[in-house]
């Protein structure tokens, strides 16, 4: 895997599929960016993997992707902790029954940055 030097930022980063993707990245010689709206999930995950890949190698934002504001901070803050992004990793998902709308927006349409 090709992503020495390079930065990523994961959406749905704390936990799950996201955490793994960042752990592989990470262990590639990436830098991550973890975004996500789980707080505790996110504080967690950052906890255990700045110890194993050091905390200069890891950065957290707490955002909604489907709120422009929060996901275009979100951008520009792991642009000031790393200097540019060069992978974007849409997996933040959620499911909820019966709220279709929610579901759509965040797995689907999510936000973008224009």
């Amino acid at each position: 895997m090709l992503v020495q030097g390079k930065s990523a930022v994961i959406t749905g980063g704390g936990r799950g599929i996201g955490r793994a993707i960042a752990e592989q990245l990470l262990k590639y010689g990436a830098k991550v960016c973890l975004l996500d709206v789980l707080e505790a999930e996110l504080r967690q995950t950052w906890t255990e993997l700045k110890q194993q890949y050091g905390e200069s190698n890891i950065t957290t934002s707490k955002a909604d992707v489907t709120n422009k504001a929060e996901f275009k901070a979100a951008i520009q803050n792991t642009v000031n902790v790393f200097g540019q992004v060069d992978i974007l990793v849409n997996n933040a998902c959620i499911q909820k029954e019966g709220q279709w709308e929610a579901m759509l927006n965040v797995n689907l349409v999510q936000t973008s940055l224009s």
